[in-house]
């Protein structure tokens, strides 16, 4: 057992650890990448240079939010299990629209895993616990970024926002790390920065991310193992309950802020004729205007950039042939009301 590779102390946590929550629909485990726009340092001085990098970055384990498409909600009305907030193409929309910006997946520009609410770092006996300590707070801190934003009266990132309810702060996330045998489970939070934390300095933020330590143990042990399993499964039901909700509650404002900014997007890209009366325009390329990005894909290379501006194209056509059928309804259901009536 001393002798384990990192790849056989993780492989074990995945079957032995974290299996219910691999076979939990409403929840997704995976090894994702996410993305940050992080500052950049001198690498000799260590000192900050006053210019930021883009870094792509892969935890031994994320676990997230499942998304679903239109057809795999068929029993929605029955039971909200596969809730209407989560649909992936609701969820590309709120990333891509530049009056958003709602980064959901840490995979900046895709919506299968989103909103993280754990993250997992591996280390054999031979590794450096404090490594695993570090990329497993690293990947937390990003994810409680992503949460903050969501948190907040939709808009534009860079814009002060305040909370959308006065509880609307009360979010975090978990950081498990293991050192072969021997597990920390951390949880991470965010709160306004202290003096000691260089409050009210130029150029630091106001808020800071802060991790700190619940349980420690070792599994070699019956009751090592049991506290980890017991403990897991009660971050289980707060992700299945407390925090799928609080994601839901949160988003129903930002899918209402990004129906409203797509329908005026597509009442500009309509053309209207000289009866005054609208055509529908086709999912040609010359029929959709240049589509603007959000603020973060001013940090993607180019070729990922032309990707974001074709997913942009594609939902603005989309809620231009939404809004053309909804209209087509309406005005089919008021001359047939008219009819009746005569």
């Amino acid at each position: 057992m001393w002798n384990k590779s990192e790849y056989a102390w993780e492989a074990d946590a995945w079957s032995d650890v974290f299996g219910k929550i691999r076979d939990e629909p409403l929840l997704v485990m995976d090894k994702h990448e996410y993305n940050a726009n992080l500052p950049d340092n001198d690498p000799q001085t260590c000192l900050l240079t006053g210019q930021r990098k883009f870094v792509r970055r892969i935890p031994d384990a994320t676990f997230g939010l499942s998304t679903y498409r239109p057809q795999t909600t068929t029993r929605v009305r029955k039971q909200p299990i596969n809730s209407l907030a989560l649909h992936q193409d609701r969820l590309e929309r709120l990333a891509l629209h530049p009056r958003c910006g709602l980064i959901s997946d840490p995979k900046w520009g895709e919506a299968n895993l989103v909103f993280p609410w754990a993250v997992y770092e591996a280390k054999g006996w031979n590794g450096d616990y404090r490594e695993a300590r570090r990329q497993a707070c690293s990947a937390g801190a990003r994810f409680l970024h992503i949460l903050d934003h969501l948190a907040r009266v939709p808009g534009l990132s860079g814009a002060e926002r305040i909370y959308q309810t006065p509880s609307s702060h009360e979010f975090q996330v978990f950081a498990l790390t293991s050192f072969g045998a021997h597990w920390h489970v951390l949880v991470g939070f965010m709160h306004d920065r202290l003096p000691e934390q260089e409050a009210g300095t130029d150029g630091m933020s106001k808020r800071v991310a802060t991790f700190e330590r619940i349980w420690s143990g070792r599994i070699n042990t019956e009751r090592g193992a049991w506290e980890l399993l017991v403990l897991i499964d009660a971050i289980q039901e707060y992700a299945l309950s407390t925090f799928r909700d609080f994601v839901i509650r949160h988003l129903d404002a930002w899918h209402d802020h990004c129906d409203d900014s797509y329908l005026h997007e597509t009442l500009l890209a309509q053309q209207t004729d000289r009866k005054g009366k609208r055509k529908r325009d086709d999912a040609n390329e010359e029929n959709v205007p240049h589509v603007p990005l959000p603020h973060w894909c001013e940090f993607v290379d180019g070729p990922t950039k032309d990707k974001m501006r074709e997913k942009a194209k594609e939902c603005l056509r989309a809620a231009a042939t939404e809004q053309y059928e909804v209209e087509q309804s309406f005005d089919k259901k008021y001359w047939t009301a008219v009819g009746d009536q005569l």
